[in-house]
């Protein structure tokens, strides 16, 4: 049996089996940071069916993080713009933005991600009386706390040689980041690294806690999967993106096809993990130019 699914916010051509994608309750989103000047900035979400949904935002994000329940983001703002906060989190329904205990003394952040219990794991700067140090950091809003795990010796703590495109495990005791094109495991309670590959620009923990899935870098669209267990390579998913969904279905990417001449703007697809089929969503077609994308769940998008 073939759906075939044409002119709708979500386009899929493929063998049907299970729930699939139309059954999904997760939205794709992404964060847009707006027209300097007009305080237009917002979350567009992408549902399954129908129009584009679109969330203002009370002030301008920095680098953001989905939770991994897919029920807010978490974001960087400039100092002073939340009672001192430099990391502020949006919840939606009702949207409440609040800023995160803790975060007053993070300077420069290159990269963010947030475990399931609000954890947050960081790569950045942080400042604690006059030691200023660089790194990567784990923030419990809940004490509040900052702890360091590793140095990052590097004058200006740059963003090149950093931990980027962090990533928690669902049990909050590991992160993996890239750095270099260097996909490394960290521990965040010992604070030693293992590197597991090179080629990679992005991955992600499924939240189930089964997978660690690595964006390959260049021009293959390429997802390798990693058993979160032992780290031993599983399968290979075609899908421009690594970012999973909240109930470890889907991956979600950007892909710049059909987008003609506007090299800048792509539009987000999806792949079911299970199965391998692969989907877009229409209503975002050629509307997304910046890779702050990731999957929420709201009930004005469903």
């Amino acid at each position: 049996m073939l759906w075939f699914v044409c002119g709708a916010s979500l386009l899929f051509c493929g063998q049907a089996s299970g729930p699939g994608f139309l059954a999904s309750p997760y939205s794709a989103a992404y964060y847009r940071s707006g027209t300097p000047g007009r305080d237009d900035q917002s979350i567009e979400v992408f549902a399954l069916a129908g129009s584009p949904l679109k969330i203002p935002l009370p002030v301008v994000l920095g680098r953001i993080a989905y939770s991994p329940q897919g029920d807010s983001v978490y974001g960087e703002v400039a100092l002073g713009a939340a009672a001192g906060s430099r990391i502020v989190r949006v919840q939606f329904e009702p949207t409440r933005f609040a800023g995160v205990p803790g975060s007053a003394g993070v300077g420069k952040l290159n990269s963010i991600a947030v475990a399931p219990n609000g954890t947050i794991v960081f790569s950045g700067s942080y400042a604690s009386g006059e030691v200023h140090d660089c790194g990567v950091f784990v923030l419990d809003p809940a004490v509040p706390r900052v702890r360091k795990v590793l140095d990052q010796a590097d004058t200006g703590c740059r963003y090149a040689p950093a931990w980027l495109a962090l990533s928690v495990s669902p049990d909050g005791v590991r992160a993996a980041a890239v750095r270099s094109g260097e996909l490394d495991v960290i521990d965040l309670v010992s604070g030693t690294v293992k590197s597991i590959g090179t080629g990679f620009q992005e991955a992600n923990w499924s939240p189930d806690g089964r997978w660690l899935a690595g964006l390959v870098d260049g021009d293959k669209e390429e997802a390798v999967l990693f058993d979160a267990r032992t780290l031993a390579r599983g399968k290979v998913l075609g899908i421009s993106g690594a970012r999973w969904s909240p109930d470890s279905t889907f991956l979600l990417g950007l892909t710049p096809h059909g987008c003609g001449s506007m090299s800048y703007a792509g539009t987000l697809e999806a792949v079911e993990v299970a199965s391998g089929r692969r989907a877009q969503f229409e209503s975002s077609h050629c509307r997304v130019n910046q890779p702050t994308f990731g999957w929420i769940r709201t009930a004005k998008a469903r």
